[in-house]
């Protein structure tokens, strides 16, 4: 048996489903209503706003290792140059040291004020003193080759200020080579005593 469709909707209550449905005219329905649209609408244009943000984060974390990064070679290269002014500094004090030892020129000048200190601080009277800086000798041809010149000092003292005199001679900074060496005593005016010394001062040229 056929039922007609227009009996089956007829049969159908509709008005018990519409009462069913939420009242948009009420206030607390519009209140629900607008605070999803708003969920809703926030999260579809928050996944549009937190793409580039992630975006940026994941990059400005990539520049951070990236300086870290160049800082520490940049200190590993000041302690690198630290290193190396340090050991230029101790190679420069010893380049001075052998440069005082022979220098690169005769300087009889400052050679004859260094021995007229070391007498004054051994307490020895100077009778005479001569650097003969024109009477030049040459040895050792090539790169390893120094000149040098003669002095001849004269001094007057004890026995004891003589000693010293001439210890304070052997451990100048300068090498010197005493070639003679000679001690006599002067009259009977007691421990003085005269010393004469013939040596040679060298130096780079």
């Amino acid at each position: 048996m056929k039922v007609k469709a227009n009996n089956i909707f007829k049969n159908i209550q509709i008005d018990k489903y519409v009462e069913m449905l939420p009242d948009f005219k009420q206030e607390r329905t519009q209140q629900i209503t607008t605070i999803a649209l708003t969920l809703a609408a926030l999260s579809f244009f928050g996944i549009f706003a937190i793409n580039p943000t992630l975006s940026t984060i994941t990059r400005l974390n990539k520049e951070l290792d990236d300086s870290k990064f160049v800082e520490e070679q940049l200190e590993r290269k000041i302690n690198n140059i630290s290193l190396l002014q340090k050991s230029f500094t101790q190679i420069q004090d010893e380049v001075f040291y052998a440069t005082d030892a022979i220098p690169v020129s005769a300087e009889a000048p400052l050679l004859a004020a260094q021995i007229q200190a070391l007498a004054t601080r051994a307490n020895v009277s100077i009778i005479s003193l001569q650097v003969f800086e024109i009477e030049l000798t040459k040895a050792n041809e090539g790169a390893n080759s120094y000149n040098s010149f003669s002095f001849n000092i004269s001094a007057r003292g004890s026995s004891k200020e003589l000693i010293e005199f001439m210890n304070l001679l052997s451990n100048m900074q300068r090498i010197l080579t005493l070639d003679v060496v000679s001690l006599t005593k002067t009259g009977s005016e007691g421990d003085v005593f005269q010393l004469n010394i013939n040596g040679s001062a060298h130096f780079k040229n």
